[in-house]
């Protein structure tokens, strides 16, 4: 049975910024567009085996038990209901950004 893949707000404006910062600030709508799609087709990629990626290692988020999957220079982090064969992505964000930090800014 496959997973059904859901989107929080805040990574629906993660999406958007990168789109946005790549195509309006880097002037290039084409990347924006194409690093878009394969962000998207990983996200949608989780429908099965969301589990194969590894836990998102912070004591702090731990008990959340929280994914992360990388996307060329992005992250991607999500939570697995396996109950309910639901996949719930909750951040994306630039591999590099400080990530504790913007989880605990939510």
């Amino acid at each position: 049975m496959e997973y059904k893949v859901v989107f929080s707000e805040q990574s629906e404006k993660d999406l958007h910024n990168i789109y946005e910062y790549i195509a309006v600030k880097l002037l290039s709508p084409t990347n924006a567009y194409l690093q878009f799609s394969r962000i998207e087709k990983s996200i949608l990629s989780l429908t099965s085996l969301p589990l194969r990626f590894k836990l998102y290692n912070s004591k702090h988020w731990q008990k959340k038990c929280l994914h992360i999957m990388p996307v060329d220079n992005y992250i991607v982090l999500y939570a697995v209901d396996d109950k309910n064969k639901l996949v719930s992505i909750v951040r994306i964000m630039y591999g590099s950004m400080d990530i504790e930090k913007h989880l605990t800014a939510d």
